[in-house]
């Protein structure tokens, strides 16, 4: 290879993060949510007219503290990701995203601070632990208040039965709050 063609391909390598950088954009809005309104600031570029989101996307509390962070490279996940009880700003969770695919440790804490259930997952399945895998309400999300069923698993295959977990105290509500 010439030195001429050498010397094209190590800048336009040193310049493409300056260039990304500078086509990454910050959406910020409000919406409102089951547990009052979030501000949300989401990061993106924009590909064929539409947004990618790129880079972390942060939600707060109307208080001002931080409510989730999770972090995206060219529209999926990748990295990590985050959620905090309103009442008290604890870590509630956090997880690892490879390529859009769960991927690496993930944790669940209780309002106190204890840890409640952790599992390894590997490209997108839970691998070794506890995992989370529905709720009493069947929504299929952690943002709420309720029953969670969680199974255990070993090498990718689930073990034993089921635990049920988190039933008082979520991250939405404040002390003296009881679940519905």
């Amino acid at each position: 290879m010439s030195k001429h063609y050498f010397k094209i391909i190590l800048t336009s390598l040193m310049l493409m993060p300056t260039l990304l950088a500078e086509e990454v954009k910050v959406h910020t809005y409000e919406r409102v949510t089951p547990w009052g309104v979030t501000v949300a600031k989401h990061s993106y570029y924009l590909k064929k007219g539409k947004p990618v989101q790129h880079g972390d996307d942060l939600d707060y509390y109307e208080d001002g503290h931080l409510y989730s962070k999770t972090s995206y490279r060219h529209g999926e996940p990748h990295g990590h990701a985050s959620l905090y009880y309103k009442h008290n700003k604890r870590k509630l969770s956090e997880s690892t995203y490879v390529n859009g695919e769960q991927h690496g440790p993930e944790r669940h804490w209780s309002a106190e601070g204890k840890l409640v259930f952790e599992c390894e997952w590997k490209s997108g399945k839970p691998w070794n632990g506890r995992a989370a895998s529905e709720s009493s309400s069947g929504t299929g999300t952690i943002n709420s208040s309720e029953t969670w069923t969680t199974y255990l698993y070993k090498n990718g295959k689930k073990t034993r039965g089921s635990k049920k977990v988190f039933t008082s105290n979520y991250h939405h509500q404040t002390p003296d709050q009881k679940p519905d």
